[in-house]
């Protein structure tokens, strides 16, 4: 599988990339910038971020923000449940 692009709109700014994530047969595996904050709601805003532009993502194959979202939401809550 290809590296995902680098996004146009941080070209020639201070940009730096905070998460990775790899889906494989063992499950999910993540690198992040562990300096980048000491506030984690600064991390849940990055996960809220991203799970909006999965929405509009979702959004162009038919499903409602809302309804991605809360999908989600629940899938979330269902694996910190877990650990």
């Amino acid at each position: 599988m290809d590296a995902l692009p680098i996004p146009q709109e941080v070209f020639g700014t201070n940009a730096t990339q905070l998460l990775s994530a790899w889906y494989f047969d063992e499950g999910v595996v993540t690198e992040f910038q562990r300096g980048w904050t000491k506030d984690p709601a600064e991390w849940g805003e990055i996960l809220a971020y991203l799970a909006k532009d999965l929405a509009g993502h979702f959004r162009l194959h038919g499903l409602e923000p809302g309804t991605t979202l809360g999908q989600i939401r629940e899938a979330f809550e269902a694996e910190i449940r877990r650990t």
